[in-house]
């Protein structure tokens, strides 16, 4: 989609149907040319609440001043280990440090709340939750501990590298007492935890497999070609584009959108996962 096409869409949700919340992502959406303006574009829109951006941070540094004078407000980066050699197996890149001085310029800019997305996987990097968790309260990021979905280029793997969230918890050692947070929307679960040294702090865990939320849900995904996802798990999106070029249709547009919302379910595929089931294959 166009920069023009982008703020049709996202303004016809805003002020047709009340979307409050949006979130930019990917892929990894620093790679656009014009993400800064596509946020200066999306956050202008009357009626907006909240404007964030996932990434994986290896841009952020050169970016987080432009993106929070343009409108920004917070950020989400995706970092599954502290260790240089494991994210190098892990992304193919040497880019540690580099995502560790993005989050110190998100935090120079103002760029708040910062969170990390870690996703947790078995033999991979799940010896770190711990440490991750440390290392977060101490530099002031929240944490969420993320189970793996069987999507990507993981799937075929997924049985050996899943770890449900009560695997998770209970590997926190660090942590002394755990404390439903309650009055926080959205799909994570939030607690704040004391750990074993006295240090508080905020860590969430996502969960769409072991303890799924598809009846709470309220999210859909745009994808940058304009393909409708009504749920991540499903594979019948709906493109967007005809409603969108060469004219906007905001009519057919609607159409479009309760055809893709028809495919989503209160349960997706994969619902009812336990650490049973996945350590007996």
């Amino acid at each position: 989609m166009t920069l023009g096409q982008i703020r049709q869409l996202v303004g016809h949700l805003v002020a047709r149907h009340g979307v409050e919340k949006v979130r930019i992502t990917g892929g990894e959406p620093t790679l656009r040319a014009d993400i800064v303006e596509i946020v200066r574009e999306v956050a202008s829109l009357p009626g907006l609440a909240d404007l964030g951006l996932t990434t994986n941070g290896l841009r952020l540094e050169a970016l987080a001043e432009s993106l929070a004078a343009a409108g920004l407000r917070r950020v989400n980066v995706s970092l599954d280990t502290l260790d240089p050699q494991r994210f190098r197996q892990i992304t193919g890149v040497d880019g540690l440090e580099e995502v560790f001085r993005g989050l110190e310029a998100a935090r120079r800019a103002g760029l708040s709340p910062i969170r990390v997305n870690c996703v947790v996987m078995r033999g991979i990097n799940d010896d770190e939750l711990n440490e991750l968790l440390q290392w977060g309260l101490t530099q002031g990021w929240e944490v969420r501990f993320i189970e793996l979905m069987p999507i990507g280029p993981l799937s075929a793997r997924w049985y050996e590298l899943f770890v449900p969230v009560q695997e998770m918890m209970s590997r926190l050692t660090s942590v002394r007492e755990f404390h439903a947070v309650s009055d926080r929307k959205g799909v994570a679960r939030i607690y704040e935890v004391v750990l074993q040294d006295g240090k508080t702090g905020r860590v969430g865990f996502i969960t769409p497999m072991s303890e799924h939320f598809c009846g709470q849900c309220d999210r859909i995904r745009i994808a940058a070609e304009g393909r409708l996802h009504a749920c991540l798990m499903t594979d019948q999106p709906v493109d967007l584009l005809p409603a969108l070029r060469p004219t906007f249709d905001p009519a057919r547009l609607d159409l479009l959108m309760q055809q893709a919302l028809r495919h989503k379910q209160p349960v997706h595929p994969g619902h009812g996962v336990t650490a049973m089931t996945v350590l007996g294959g």
